[in-house]
């Protein structure tokens, strides 16, 4: 096939696939009434809420001269854990199942980059975008390193974006089976005991800033914090 009809067939491809989840995203805030819709404008409020105010944090931090180090780990972990576990606490989204597509004339990456795109339209992907571009706002010095802290942005909200798909993508596939079910219970159930752990430790964590930044910054989520600061 020439080159200029594969890239009219994929832009078609993004362009449909862009639409499907578009009224997937309104016909499930439509079946679930005013709550739903509520529950999907509430959502992108939180996020942009949480994008100014993590904005407003990084200026404070850089206008002290404090160093931003421990507020941008934060920031990027704790991102990185809140979309991962959303799927366990509010249920999986209404993205494209892969299953429904087989007999459409699709080829894997076809397939693949049109799963991609219905994936990144949503209420959770619109808030972590929001979220982290809130940090770069907020930890950019200066105008000459806002391209690093562009890269270092979109780099962050990739690696969440992965990890938050993986899981549900995870989740979508284990309720194929009764075994599967049992076992997002129970995986549901863990990652709720290790939040409520979690919350009893806090304080003697908070006191150990210093050791639990060092192990932090050296994880995915804290490298890309990291190299923002950087």
């Amino acid at each position: 096939m020439p080159t200029g009809a594969t890239a009219t067939r994929e832009r078609v491809l993004i362009r449909d696939f862009a639409a499907l989840k578009l009224r997937l995203v309104v016909n499930g805030a439509r079946r679930g009434g005013g709550l739903a819709a509520l529950g999907v404008v509430l959502g992108l409020l939180a996020g942009f809420a949480g994008a100014v105010g993590i904005a407003i944090g990084g200026r404070v931090i850089l206008a002290a001269g404090d160093d931003p180090t421990a507020f941008a780990l934060s920031v990027s972990t704790g991102s990185l854990v809140a979309f991962t576990f959303a799927p366990l606490l509010f249920g999986i989204d209404e993205t494209v199942d892969p299953a429904r597509l087989a007999l459409l004339p699709l080829t894997g990456r076809e397939l693949g980059t049109g799963l991609a795109v219905a994936a990144a339209i949503g209420p959770a992907p619109a808030a972590l975008a929001m979220i982290w571009v809130g940090m770069g706002i907020g930890l950019t010095p200066n105008v000459r390193s806002l391209p690093l802290v562009t890269v270092a942005v979109v780099v962050g909200v990739a690696l969440v974006f992965t990890s938050m798909r993986a899981l549900a993508t995870a989740l979508a596939l284990a309720q194929r089976s009764r075994r599967g079910r049992d076992l997002s219970v129970l995986a549901a159930a863990g990652a709720g005991t290790a939040l409520w752990l979690g919350s009893q430790f806090l304080d003697e964590l908070l006191e150990a800033s210093s050791a639990l930044e060092a192990v932090v910054g050296w994880s995915p989520p804290g490298l890309v914090g990291a190299a923002l600061v950087d």
